[in-house]
């Protein structure tokens, strides 16, 4: 019995002890990790879609009361049904992620399986919508 636990003492004090070296480093690595899920998470990049369409929204009403869009322009059948069309993404994009957040796992699932670059391309055709109406 003392074999076995004089082989433990030894196994144990030739183990490498971790150096504060690599205590920050793993520090460093779960940081830039919590950021990265931080900024990329679904949750949050909904809020960003749905403000940005509010926004547009607001740009596309503004400038039909200044006049820069008239009735009877041409283009402003293809403007409002671009504005319906990402209305119902935004809208169906928001369910899912909301569905998806009352589980930690589906959650996880949906952050792994690359829903964000959904909502960022989603974003990004809210803003080139916005700057085709204000120009």
């Amino acid at each position: 019995m003392s074999g076995i636990s004089e082989s433990l003492a030894a196994a144990a004090a030739s183990a490498p002890t971790n150096t504060p070296v690599q205590a920050i480093l793993a520090m460093l690595v779960l940081a830039i990790a919590g950021t990265m899920y931080y900024y990329a998470s679904p949750s949050r990049l909904t809020r960003i879609m749905v403000a940005a369409i509010a926004n547009a929204e607001k740009v596309y009403i503004d400038a039909l009361e200044s006049g820069a869009l008239s009735a009877t322009d041409v283009h402003i059948d293809d403007i409002a049904e671009k504005m319906s069309s990402l209305h119902t993404k935004v809208s169906e994009i928001r369910e899912t992620t909301l569905r998806n957040s009352l589980s930690h796992r589906a959650a996880f699932r949906q952050y792994l399986t690359g829903h964000a670059f959904a909502l960022v391309e989603c974003i990004w055709e809210v803003h080139d919508f916005q700057t085709r109406i204000e120009v």
